[in-house]
C-alpha cells in the first residue's frame, strides 16, 4: 500500500512534534514524566 510509508512519516513527524512539545512544557530541561 501507498499510505503506508505516507503514513510511517507523519506517525514520525507526530513523535517529534510531541517531543518538542513536552520540553517546552517542562522548560527544555528534558524533565520529561514517565507517563508521557
Amino acid at each position: 500500500m501507498k499510505n503506508n510509508g505516507f503514513f510511517s512519516i507523519f506517525l514520525k513527524d507526530f513523535d517529534l512534534f510531541l517531543l518538542g512539545l513536552k520540553s517546552l512544557l517542562f522548560g527544555g530541561r528534558g524533565r520529561v514524566p514517565r507517563f508521557f
